[in-house]
C-alpha cells in the first residue's frame, strides 16, 4: 500500500473521529437544555438541487431528516430557549419569533465544518429540541408575540396524508420521497403550512403539533372479507404502519400532557381555550375499499354488509364523533372539523376499476361515470351524517365550539371555477389537465389528471444514484407549465394544476383549502381577520409558490 493511500485513509479516520467527537459533544452539551433546530430546503432550480439528498434518511440521528442546523445567535453561539414544555409545545418566555428566525437564517448562512451551506438554502421550519440524538422535538409558542393573536394561539392536528408534514416519512424513513416536498404528499407546502405560518399579511405564526400520518384511517379495524387474504394483509399492514386518528389522539392524551417538561404528567389539557383541535380524517376509510375490483364491487353492491358503503360511512362518522368526545372529556373546547372532498371529481375515478353490474359489456366511459356518481353519493352521505352528528354534539355540550369546513362544496367550486364564497365565476388560473371523462352533470368540466406520474418506487431508484438523477426523473415524470419561456430548470414543472398525484391536491390547491379553513375561523373571531379579496389571495398563493425556486 502506497504512502499516499495510507495518508488518505488516516485522514479519513481522523475526520470520522472528529465528527464523532463533535456529535458526542453536542449530545452532552445539549442534554437537558433546549435549542432550536432550523430545518431548510434548497431553492436551486437547477439539476443539482439538493432536496432529494436532503430528504434521505439519517444514518446517525433519529428521524428521517438531516436538513437542519442549530440556530446561532448574533455572537454565533447556539441559541438557548428559556421556558417549559407544556402539552407538547415549548413555551418560550423571552425570545420572539422574529429573533429565532433571524438566528436560524444566521445558522443556515454559516453552515458547519462538516455540513456546508449554500446560498440557495432557505428556512423551512424550526423546532425546540435538546440534541441530535433526541427523537422528540416541539413546536414553539412565543409568549412575547401574544398580542398578534385573537383567541387561538396553538394548533393540534389529527389527520392523514392531506395534512401530513413529514410524520410518515419520519416513521418509515423513506415514504413519501422526493419529489414530494419533505414528507408532504404534494409538491410544496400543504394547507396547514399555509394556515400556520404563511399568512397573506404579517399575521401570527401558529405552532402546530401535528399527528397527521399518510394512510391513517379513522380507526384501525379491518373489515375486509376473508376470501382475499392478500387484501386483508395489505390493510393490516397499512394499519400497522400508519395507524388511525384514534391511535394518535390516545397517544397525545396519554403521553404528551404535562406542565413541567415531563417531570410529571397532567390528566387534562392545559390552556385549552387557546388551542384549536383539528380533525380531518376518513378519506382512507373509503380509499382502502377501492384498491381491489372485488371489494369495490362489494362496497357498492352490498352497502349494508361489512365493508359496504353504508356501513363504512356510518362507522367513519361514529369514529370522528367518538374522537371529538374523547378530546372534549380531557379539556378540548375548540374544534376545526373538515368533511370529505367529492371523490367523484378526483383522479380516484381514473384509477379505480369498477364495472356496472346490470349492463352487459358497458363501455369504459359508462363505468367511470357510474363509479363517479356512486362514490359522490357515498361521500355526500358521509358528510350529511357528519354534519348532523356535529349538531347533535353541540346540542348536548353547550360549551363546545366546532367550526365545520365544507370542503366538498368549496373544493368543487375551486374545480369548477366558481367563487368559494358566493358561487360567482372566478378565474383561479389553474392549469387544466383534462382527462377524457366529463364530470357528471357538467358539459365542459373534466375530471383532472395528476401532474406527477412517476410513483414512489421509480423516484426512490433515481434517488439512489444522485441528486441529478432524482431531479431529472422528477422533471421527466411531471407535467410542465403551458408556457416555459421563462423556465429553464425544475421550475418547468407546473405549480398550478389541481392534483399533484392521486388522490392528493397540488400545493396551489392546498393554498385554497387553507383559505376555506381560514375564512371559517376568521368568521368566528378565532383568528385575526386578514383575508381581503379572492384576487389578492390568489396573488398571495402565487407569491408563495414562487419561493420554491427563487
Amino acid at each position: 500500500m502506497s504512502r499516499r493511500i495510507i495518508m488518505i485513509l488516516l485522514s479519513l479516520r481522523i475526520i470520522k473521529l472528529l465528527a464523532l467527537f463533535s456529535i458526542l459533544f453536542s449530545f452532552y452539551a445539549f442534554a437537558g437544555t433546549f435549542y432550536v433546530a432550523c430545518y431548510y430546503y434548497d431553492s436551486d432550480k437547477g439539476p443539482y438541487n439538493k432536496n432529494s439528498s436532503l430528504m434521505t434518511p439519517s444514518k446517525l440521528y433519529i428521524g428521517a431528516n438531516t436538513n437542519y442546523f442549530w440556530a446561532l445567535n448574533d455572537a454565533n453561539q447556539y441559541t438557548k430557549l428559556n421556558g417549559t414544555v407544556i402539552d407538547g409545545f415549548f413555551i418560550e418566555e423571552y425570545l420572539t419569533r422574529s429573533e429565532v428566525e433571524k438566528h436560524c437564517q444566521n445558522a443556515i448562512k454559516n453552515g458547519t465544518f462538516f455540513w456546508k451551506s449554500k446560498v440557495t438554502l432557505k428556512l423551512l421550519d424550526y423546532k425546540a429540541a435538546t440534541s441530535n440524538f433526541d427523537g422528540f422535538e416541539y413546536p414553539i409558542r412565543f409568549l412575547k408575540d401574544n398580542n398578534n393573536y385573537a383567541k387561538i394561539k396553538q394548533i393540534i392536528l389529527f389527520g392523514d396524508s392531506l395534512s401530513d408534514t413529514g410524520n410518515l416519512k419520519r416513521w418509515t424513513k423513506y415514504m413519501p420521497g422526493y419529489p414530494g416536498f419533505f414528507g408532504r404528499f404534494t409538491d410544496f407546502y400543504n394547507w396547514i403550512d399555509f394556515l400556520a405560518g404563511m399568512q397573506p399579511n404579517k399575521g401570527p405564526h401558529y405552532p402546530v403539533l401535528n399527528f397527521a400520518y399518510g394512510g391513517a384511517k379513522s380507526d384501525g379495524s379491518n373489515d375486509f372479507y376473508f376470501n382475499n387474504l392478500k387484501n386483508y394483509m395489505t390493510s393490516l399492514g397499512r394499519n400497522f404502519v400508519t395507524g388511525s386518528s384514534k391511535d394518535y389522539i390516545n397517544h397525545f392524551l396519554n403521553s404528551y400532557l404535562t406542565q413541567d417538561s415531563y417531570a410529571s404528567k397532567s390528566p387534562y389539557i392545559s390552556n385549552s381555550d387557546e388551542i384549536l383541535f383539528v380533525i380531518w380524517i376518513g378519506a382512507n376509510d373509503y380509499i382502502s375499499k377501492l384498491e381491489s375490483p372485488i371489494f369495490t364491487q362489494e362496497f357498492f353492491d352490498n352497502p349494508n354488509k361489512i365493508g359496504g358503503s353504508t356501513t363504512v360511512y356510518k362507522r367513519s362518522v361514529e369514529n370522528i364523533s367518538e374522537q371529538i368526545n374523547i378530546l372534549y372529556n380531557r379539556g378540548a373546547r375548540h374544534f376545526l372539523i373538515f368533511n370529505l372532498p367529492d371523490f367523484g371529481r378526483t383522479p380516484v375515478v381514473l384509477d379505480t376499476r369498477y364495472k356496472i353490474k346490470d349492463i352487459e359489456n358497458p363501455t369504459d366511459e359508462r363505468n367511470k361515470i357510474a363509479f363517479s356518481q356512486k362514490i359522490t353519493k357515498v361521500i355526500d352521505n358521509h358528510n350529511k351524517t357528519l354534519q348532523l352528528k356535529i349538531k347533535e354534539i353541540e346540542t348536548i355540550k353547550k360549551d363546545i365550539d366546532i367550526t365545520y369546513v365544507d370542503i366538498f362544496k368549496g373544493f368543487n367550486s375551486f374545480i369548477e371555477g366558481k367563487n368559494i364564497i358566493d358561487g360567482s365565476n372566478f378565474n383561479y388560473e389553474t392549469q387544466p389537465l383534462d382527462s377524457k371523462y366529463l364530470i357528471p352533470g357538467t358539459t365542459n368540466k373534466y375530471i383532472q389528471e395528476v401532474c406527477y406520474t412517476g410513483g414512489y418506487i421509480g423516484a426512490a431508484k433515481a434517488l439512489v444514484k444522485s441528486d441529478f438523477s432524482a431531479n431529472t426523473y422528477a422533471l421527466r415524470s411531471s407535467c410542465h407549465r403551458q408556457s416555459e419561456s421563462e423556465s429553464d430548470g425544475l421550475d418547468k414543472i407546473s405549480a398550478t394544476t389541481v392534483f399533484w398525484n392521486n388522490p392528493h391536491p397540488s400545493s396551489y390547491a392546498h393554498c385554497w383549502i387553507s383559505f376555506m379553513a381560514r375564512k371559517a375561523l376568521e368568521d368566528k373571531g378565532l383568528i385575526p381577520k386578514e383575508l381581503t379579496t379572492l384576487e389578492d389571495y390568489k396573488n398571495y398563493c402565487f407569491s408563495i409558490l414562487k419561493l420554491k425556486y427563487n
